[in-house]
């Protein structure tokens, strides 16, 4: 439940961040509300971080159902990509780098429910084989 609810705020904030810069005119609806949405989002990323670590455990019993592996490994796969560039958009200094992980960091986060569903759904109604 931890995981699902500090995912559910790190695509809310990116998402409301993302569609209120490329919305709104700059200094409309103030840099504060898109600065607190990305501290709020930072905290949160640290969060889903330490809670994906606890979780670990769940890794091996569903690598031994081949069928899990289907969509577990986009699932961790497009996580470990989220963090390196959630990374890079904090400490790449160059422009070409930080606007690829940009474009790269949206694109997987704005997909990453339909992912975590997928994962879920096979988890839950398909029968391994």
């Amino acid at each position: 439940r931890w995981l699902y609810g500090i995912t559910a705020i790190l695509w809310l904030t990116g998402t409301i961040w993302f569609l209120l810069h490329c919305l709104t005119p700059e200094g409309e609806l103030g840099s504060f509300t898109q600065s607190m949405l990305l501290r709020i989002h930072g905290i949160a990323a640290m969060a889903f971080l330490f809670v994906l670590g606890v979780i670990f455990y769940h890794i091996p019993p569903g690598w031994q159902n081949k069928n899990q592996r289907i969509s577990g490994v986009p699932l961790l796969s497009i996580c470990v990509i989220l963090t390196l560039t959630g990374w890079g958009l904090y400490y790449l200094g160059q422009e070409n780098w930080r606007s690829a992980a940009s474009l790269i960091h949206t694109a997987l986060g704005i997909v990453l429910p339909l992912i975590i569903l997928a994962h879920i759904w096979k988890v839950i109604f398909v029968k391994s084989k």
